[in-house]
């Protein structure tokens, strides 16, 4: 389960399966942070589940590393693209790691930066029954205009208690 430094610092996520009855065989909790600004006592330092920080190469702060490291935490220096982790760093690093499959639960940003560089597979979206008329985009980046934008097939609609879950296929490009 991946996340952006500004969804730990603004709600302290655990980033674990609390599901009744739900086996996960190996859950690592990865947190984008290219300031290295997550907390070493953020929820996901508790050692619940293996997680790695992933940060701007020579943006650590040396103090910080080492109280993450005290808690079991894997903090790793990744090169920095236009100002943001270079994602394909971390899922060579991900993938050199075995881990295979990756949740991205982040925010705007984060989803933002996984669309533009290409790297959606698929897309699993819960509406609630509430209008609020105002909040953040799911996406936020250079976007992409109606043309270029990610095309989804196999969309699928379920309800889950009062919301709604949409999921879909990213279609890809080639």
């Amino acid at each position: 389960v991946l996340v952006g430094a500004g969804t730990v610092l603004a709600d302290d996520p655990r980033l674990t399966v609390r599901l009744p009855g739900t086996r996960v065989a190996t859950l690592v909790r990865v947190v984008l942070d290219g300031r290295l600004r997550t907390p070493a006592r953020a929820k996901v330092t508790n050692g619940d589940a293996p997680t790695i920080v992933f940060t701007a190469r020579g943006a650590a702060s040396r103090a910080r590393a080492r109280a993450l490291h005290a808690r079991g935490v894997q903090v790793v220096e990744v090169p920095s693209v236009r100002g943001r982790l270079s994602l394909l760093a971390v899922l060579r690093t991900l993938g050199a790691l075995d881990i295979q499959s990756l949740l991205v639960e982040g925010g705007a940003a984060v989803h933002g930066a996984f669309i533009d560089e290409g790297f959606v597979d698929g897309v699993a979206l819960f509406l609630a029954p509430r209008l609020l008329g105002a909040g953040v985009p799911i996406a936020a980046g250079r976007g992409r205009g109606l043309l270029r934008g990610l095309a989804l097939e196999e969309v699928r609609a379920t309800s889950v208690g009062p919301d709604i879950l949409v999921t879909a296929q990213a279609i890809p490009k080639g």
